[in-house]
């Protein structure tokens, strides 16, 4: 029987903890526990309140359980810090090959 691995992430700059965090609160949305997922998806918040992919899902949450005004925040957030990212992305400038 396979292990979970709760600390996945293509990304090197989020943090391990919050990693974890999101991952329990993605097992807990497959689940239907809604409210377990926005507790994790919190925790995982306050450590790395940038963390994009979270604001989005968490927006999700809220959405399901027909609290719009509190998706839209998160989907807020999540758009805001996407700006951010992709701009530092797009700003960077790469040497001459």
């Amino acid at each position: 029987m396979g292990r979970i691995n709760f600390g996945y992430s293509r990304n090197k700059n989020i943090k391990y903890e919050a990693i974890i965090f999101k991952n329990k609160g993605h097992y807990c949305f497959k689940k239907e526990d809604y409210e377990n997922s926005i507790l994790n998806y919190k925790k995982a918040l306050e450590i790395d309140p940038k963390y994009t992919e979270v604001w989005c899902h968490l927006g999700l949450v809220y959405f399901k359980l027909g609290k719009i005004e509190e998706a839209n925040k998160c989907l807020d957030k999540f758009d805001i810090f996407k700006e951010k990212t992709q701009d530092l992305t797009l700003n960077k400038k790469f040497p001459d090959e």
